[in-house]
């Protein structure tokens, strides 16, 4: 069971070049709350209204991504292209990115905020499940982020967290749990900040705050459109319908080069120096945070394509063709 069956998320649709979207916000007062001022919530469907469709493009996507990737959200940093795709496909956050870079709702159906800009509601679905089909609700999302907590002072994805409530006692292990983070019950997570800040949606869509856990089973949850196999080099689709059913992560070492030349992979990041991958396989050159460039190449021609598989990585910057890099 898909975690939300009525729709693939921003990031693996942009991948598979399924649907680029748009969505809007409503500006209402909701819950019983009267400070609630405004609020951001999906189409009447439960998905972003969409604006334009491209076509389907393989039954399998191969994916070469770093040997160090560890299956924790959280390591899906700002510099590394390859992990935070993959991260996106297995885990969704309460907020999503669209291709343009605008964030959308997430696992959370809608969001508030309250007029002092300090207190922020998220609604979840009242059926959200995750990837092994067992019910997922605010307690689990509170606990993905305490997890998160747990890796300490020094990560960089506990570092951007500094504005919740709580927050930096609870990573130095003076509390229990996050005081500014309360599920109020199944469906509702309030998240308390210290003091205003306004990008905390764009920060909840971050690859690394997606969704995740560990099932009583021992199962690594998953909360996005795709979902580990018994081999946990390939993934596949929650929905039986989508077109890209199977997704083959290929341990790249360095070598993404190669593995495309040798049409091991459909994709890999490479440095954006033209040696460094065939002149007939085309790709882009792309900005990521911290004003860090590479290549992105992938053996797919059309650039409308490409540009909708990088415009997923939380905003990207296009910078140039791989092929006109220097």
């Amino acid at each position: 069971m898909i975690c939300l069956p009525a729709r693939l998320r921003p990031l693996s649709a942009c991948l598979l070049a399924l649907v680029l979207a748009a969505s809007g916000s409503a500006e209402r007062a909701t819950l019983g709350d009267p400070s609630a001022s405004r609020e951001v919530e999906a189409g009447a469907d439960g998905a972003p209204s969409t604006t334009s469709t491209a076509p389907a493009l393989i039954d399998t996507v191969r994916l070469a991504i770093g040997a160090d990737w560890s299956g924790d959200p959280a390591d899906a940093g700002p510099t590394s292209a390859s992990t935070r795709v993959v991260a996106g496909l297995l885990h969704e956050g309460l907020t999503s990115f669209e291709a343009d870079g605008s964030v959308v709702p997430g696992l959370a159906e809608r969001w508030f905020v309250s007029e002092d800009r300090r207190q922020w509601t998220f609604v979840l679905s009242p059926d959200l499940t995750d990837g092994l089909g067992n019910p997922l609700t605010a307690r689990d999302v509170k606990a993905s982020f305490e997890a998160i907590g747990d890796r300490g002072p020094a990560d960089p994805a506990v570092a951007d967290l500094w504005p919740i409530d709580g927050w930096s006692t609870f990573v130095a292990g003076e509390s229990g749990g996050v005081s500014g983070l309360v599920a109020i019950d199944d469906t509702t997570l309030l998240i308390g900040l210290s003091e205003p800040f306004e990008p905390l949606p764009e920060l909840l869509a971050a690859p690394a705050y997606g969704i995740t856990g560990v099932g009583v089973d021992g199962a690594v949850r998953t909360t996005g459109a795709y979902r580990y196999t018994d081999d946990p080099s390939w993934l596949e689709a929650g929905d039986p319908s989508a077109s890209i059913q199977r997704v083959e992560l290929v341990r790249s070492d360095g070598n993404g080069a190669a593995l495309l030349a040798s049409r091991r992979v459909d994709w890999a990041v490479l440095g954006v120096d033209r040696s460094s991958v065939n002149d007939d396989i085309p790709g882009d050159v792309l900005r990521l945070p911290l004003d860090l460039r590479v290549g992105i190449a992938a053996r797919y021609e059309d650039i409308a394509v490409r540009e909708a598989l990088l415009g997923v990585l939380e905003p990207a910057l296009l910078v140039s063709a791989l092929s006109n890099a220097t």
